[in-house]
């Protein structure tokens, strides 16, 4: 039996294939139900325009046709569908133990709290890169979302920062937590020690589409570290938790500093407008019908000890001048890769260059890390063996087969991350091609029963391995040789195991700095035979030669133009000669900018000599007529087969989208293919303008039915990133449907 479809929204390419092949038939239909509703008459059937996509739908009436009230039980699974995205998608990064028991989850009697910090008055709730405005009368509050799950909130401080000014709570690059001298009175200490079961302190970080933020604005300010201590120093509270509402990682070497007292932390993303109740069953171990919720996110990001120590940082920001001599040594790859080299004393990977947080001169991962991509705390433990690594050669891909033992006490969801080393071969070293450490290749989700084995299975494709030669062969080579593959909580657990395994005797650390004990259970070799040609070629046409086209807009190239001195790209054979300096002048000049010219164009005739097709080709019909296709008559023609019935019965479906294209001219099909939130109209075929309603975090638009609310305000992508969930991932922006 099939489950019932949950419809969350459409990703924009989905938007756009959908105008392409039904949109014909959406203009051409008279909804009078839709029409009927919206100017509030009596109708509230909304008639379905497309059979098949309703079909299996848990929000349709009998006979097909969507309701109101169909709709409205839509609405409800959405929030629901919010809170269970922030439950799944938050990552508990700290939780101490205290008194011989785990700060998390807050019992039953610990419902007497202080929220504190301007962010838990303003929680930014969408990253703005396009989504619905809020329900203001709908839209879930963090202290409404404790309150719906029975705790009683500090009013007398949380009330106060409703006096604030708000304008700082949407810049990246303004302050966002108020000035602490002279806010907090002695009327608001004097109110902790009745709300004391925790405090729960929220700091915010912003960013989004064109607003980055700026040198040191993800570092935790002196206001922030000012309320820390004033908490702390209190001395009235059990429990001290900090959440982290931002769509990107804080630096986070304040949490383990003794001075600030921070027992347990957890990073929630960017909730959306309905999710900030996820949050708080993630603290309580329970939803508001106290069902078990049991934390299961892990870091979609590297959480480092100072978030500008990333050798990708040294020239971020510039976009006069983006120069990426990081190379391949981006985010965990850097943080790891730098890891294995210190602890096998290869390429001088101790040296200063690049230090930010460690200690006496020599560059330290335990002290530079925060928590490693991938890293996240449960309130169960889980065991995982790595069982099976095997070619499919049919397929081409590797399939991993892992066993995933609960050995705690609660049930949980366990996060399978399969990670790789690649052999780092004379070939790569001697042409300066970039090999990381450890290399993410696939995940699974799997719900662990306490005290049970779970087995979970990943496949992905061969072709991940293979290396871009930029150099000899300037295409993907796969190189021959032992692969390592190993499961972990997170990338640096997995490299630790594979280290244990490959080098023994190795003394290894967990992020922490504590000795760490590698897992042979968790590590498997494959044998690889060297090829330099399978992925040489597209999978898509294999008479396609795979090459960057665009290597003459490597810096090196403009720079010999104007006879610069070239960059260098960090080398893990040398980390201390090549770690990325600040580049701050672009090696071109105006006459250089202008990159057509530096492109052979004498053979570059009209369309037909261009690429073999032509187009503006009128269609002939079978009366030798010349007419024009229109966009409503392709309303139902199938892309392959015949066409069963209409004006083109009996003709080939294939041949007549064919001829309909080509009778446009290019200007005419890049009309169709732009989207500035939708699409102009293209008169040779009568196609009208039409709008697209849609963004990365819901609808941009309101509902055309029922109370006529703007459509739901999902959490943002890095959320859905940190469940590690597939399922999860897939519900959003997509039908979903799985048999049972």
């Amino acid at each position: 039996m099939a489950k019932p479809k949950l419809w969350m929204g459409l990703s924009t390419a989905g938007i756009l294939l959908t105008i392409v092949l039904l949109a014909a038939q959406q203009l051409a239909t008279v909804n009078e139900g839709l029409i009927n509703d919206v100017l509030g008459l009596s109708t509230t059937k909304v008639d379905r325009l497309d059979n098949d996509n309703v079909e299996g739908s848990a929000y349709k009436e009998a006979d097909g046709s969507l309701s109101n009230d169909g709709w409205k039980k839509m609405i409800k699974d959405s929030y629901k569908f919010c809170e269970q995205a922030v439950e799944q998608g938050s990552v508990l990064l700290k939780n101490k133990d205290k008194n011989g028991n785990p700060v998390l989850p807050l019992k039953e009697d610990e419902r007497k709290i202080s929220l504190l910090g301007q962010g838990s008055k303003n929680l930014f709730m969408r990253s703005g890169a396009g989504g619905a405005a809020p329900n203001d009368n709908l839209v879930v509050k963090l202290d409404a979302a404790f309150e719906d799950n029975g705790f009683e909130i500090n009013r007398t401080i949380f009330n106060k920062y409703s006096s604030l000014s708000k304008s700082n709570m949407t810049n990246a690059n303004q302050q966002v937590e108020h000035a602490f001298s002279g806010f907090y009175t002695d009327e608001m200490k004097a109110s902790l020690s009745e709300y004391n079961d925790a405090a729960i302190i929220t700091f915010v970080r912003i960013g989004t589409e064109n607003t980055d933020p700026g040198a040191g604005m993800l570092n935790l300010k002196e206001d922030e570290k000012s309320l820390l201590k004033w908490v702390k120093e209190s001395g009235v509270f059990d429990k001290i938790i900090v959440l982290i509402n931002s769509p990107m990682p804080m630096s986070v070497d304040w949490v383990d500093n003794k001075e600030y007292g921070v027992d347990a932390c957890v990073w929630m993303g960017v909730p959306g407008y309905y999710g900030a109740g996820g949050v708080v069953h993630v603290l309580t171990g329970k939803d508001a019908d106290g069902n078990l919720v049991n934390p299961s996110g892990h870091c979609p990001d590297t959480f480092a000890a100072n978030a500008s120590s990333s050798a990708a940082y040294v020239n971020f920001g510039d976009r006069n001048c983006v120069v990426y001599k990081e190379g391949v040594y981006v985010g965990y790859k850097y943080y790891e890769t730098r890891y294995e080299d210190a602890i096998l004393g290869n390429g001088n990977a101790t040296c200063e260059k690049g230090i930010f947080n460690s200690k006496n001169g020599s560059w330290d991962y335990a002290d530079e890390m925060g928590y490693p991509f991938g890293f996240g705390l449960s309130y169960t433990q889980f065991e995982q063996t790595l069982k099976k690594v095997e070619y499919n050669e049919e397929k081409d891909t590797i399939e991993v087969e892992v066993e995933v033992e609960n050995v705690g006490d609660l049930d949980g969801k366990a996060s399978v991350q399969v990670y790789v080393q690649q052999p780092y071969t004379d070939f790569d070293k001697s042409n300066g091609l970039g090999k990381p450490s450890i290399a993410f290749m696939g995940y699974d989700k799997v719900d662990v029963p306490a005290h049970k084995k779970v087995t979970s299975k990943v496949s992905f494709d061969r072709y991940f391995l293979a290396t871009y030669d930029y150099v000899v062969n300037k295409t993907y080579v796969l190189e021959g040789g032992e692969y390592y593959f190993a499961v972990g909580n997170g990338a640096h657990e997995a490299l630790n195991n594979i280290i244990s395994v490959k080098n023994p005797g190795y003394e290894l650390v967990d992020h922490e700095g504590n000795v760490y004990e590698g897992r042979a259970e968790a590590v498997k070799t494959l044998d690889i035979d060297e090829d330099f040609t399978k992925y040489s070629m597209s999978h898509y046409d294999n008479e396609v030669r795979v090459q960057n086209q665009f290597d003459d807009a490597d810096y090196n190239f403009m720079a010999a133009k104007n006879n610069k001195s070239p960059i260098v790209y960090l080398d893990r054979q040398d980390w201390e000669g090549t770690y990325p300096t600040t580049t701050t002048t672009n090696p071109t000049v105006s006459a250089d900018t202008d990159m057509s010219q530096y492109y052979d164009k004498s053979n570059m005739g009209g369309y037909k000599d261009a690429d073999g097709i032509e187009y503006n080709v009128p269609y002939i019909n079978d009366e030798g007529e010349e007419v024009t296709i229109t966009f409503s008559d392709m309303a139902d023609i199938p892309l392959t087969g015949t066409i069963e019935k209409g004006k083109f019965a009996g003709k080939d479906g294939e041949e007549m989208w064919d001829a309909f294209i080509k009778q446009m001219d290019l200007n005419d099909l890049v009309i169709s293919v732009s989207d500035n939130r939708g699409i102009l109209d293209v008169k040779k075929v009568l196609k009208k303008g039409n709008s697209v309603a849609e963004g990365p975090e819901g609808l941009l638009s309101k509902f055309q039915y029922g109370d006529k609310r703007w459509a739901t305000g999902f959490p943002t992508g890095p959320v859905y990133t940190a469940t590690f969930d597939h399922e999860m991932q897939d519900k959003f922006g997509s039908f979903y449907g799985e048999e049972a």
